[in-house]
């Protein structure tokens, strides 16, 4: 009796002679416990010493190209208010789109390093 089974750790196609054999050679076998015995190594390496995570969490603002007048004053550690007002005066270069103000981040920054407000 033939039957055609799939290679658990090559992938390749061979004729099994048993219904439990799940590996085409004894190379194949050998293979997939070192990398068993390797991952186990790692996962038990990695329990011991966990990596410690960053002091500061990671800020969803560092993602955006675009801030809102909220977001501009969180940045530059001032009111709202603030932000509309220099919004007013000009200093904060700033667009509307339908009904919402946005701000580049790079003239955030800017504005923060040449201005400090507070």
């Amino acid at each position: 009796m033939e039957i055609q089974k799939r290679c658990k750790y090559c992938g390749g196609t061979f004729i099994a002679h048993k219904m439990t054999t799940i590996y085409c050679s004894p190379s194949c076998n050998n293979k997939d416990y070192k990398q068993k015995i390797r991952e186990k190594q790692i996962a038990d390496y990695q329990a011991q010493h966990p990596i410690p995570k960053p002091a500061t969490p990671k800020s969803p603002l560092n993602d955006k190209q675009f801030l809102t007048p909220r977001e501009a004053a969180k940045v530059l550690g001032v009111g709202k208010s603030t932000v509309y007002r220099e919004l007013a005066s000009g200093l904060i270069k700033a667009i509307q789109l339908k009904g919402i103000t946005l701000c580049s981040k790079k003239y955030i920054i800017v504005h923060k390093a040449l201005y400090p407000i507070g």
